[in-house]
């Protein structure tokens, strides 16, 4: 619900608008995100994650840490924050209209309770896949990827019934249609 999520960012002003528009609690520090939060999901490009989860390290406790940086997996993490409850997942595109895919590693350090309750948070984003770490980059690269390429389809199949008379966007609604029926 409203308010009961809280965002930390680079930029102040940027995050402001960010949470006023998606009813988001922003926080100026991660340290006060990490205190004030049950699930924290760490959601910085790969090569930041040692310089922002070192100084979290004393408050994580037993706090459920969601990462979405490729590269990271359960093994990375516990050498980063032995003892930690963390897993790693990997969204795509899609997620922003509820219509994701989520990859989320089998193996992660989290409880029976916060497992299931991160699956319970991203399953309103889409599909959650439990897949082995050593699958994560060939199911990223078929579900991250493949919107591109279904878009591209999408594209083409519009232009062809435009082509042959039919309005662009009802081109569109009727390729994009078949496609999701068809998934």
């Amino acid at each position: 619900g409203e308010g009961q999520m809280l965002a930390c960012a680079k930029h102040w002003d940027k995050l402001c608008r960010s949470a006023a528009e998606y009813g988001v609690q922003p926080c100026r520090t991660a340290e006060e995100v990490v205190r004030e939060s049950d699930v924290v999901i760490v959601a910085v490009k790969p090569y930041l994650i040692e310089e922002v989860l070192t100084p979290l390290r004393p408050l994580l406790g037993e706090k459920a840490v969601v990462s979405v940086a490729a590269g990271w997996l359960c093994g990375r993490f516990e050498a980063l924050l032995p003892g930690a409850r963390h897993v790693s997942i990997m969204p795509n595109t899609p997620v922003r209209v509820c219509e994701g895919v989520i990859l989320m590693e089998d193996a992660h350090t989290l409880d029976e309770s916060q497992a299931a309750q991160v699956r319970r948070l991203l399953s309103a984003l889409g599909l959650v896949e439990t897949v082995e770490g050593r699958l994560m980059g060939i199911g990223g690269a078929i579900s991250g990827c493949g919107p591109a390429f279904a878009a591209m389809f999408i594209e083409a199949l519009g232009d062809a019934g435009v082509r042959h008379g039919l309005p662009r966007a009802a081109a569109y609604r009727l390729a994009a249609q078949m496609l999701a029926g068809t998934g």
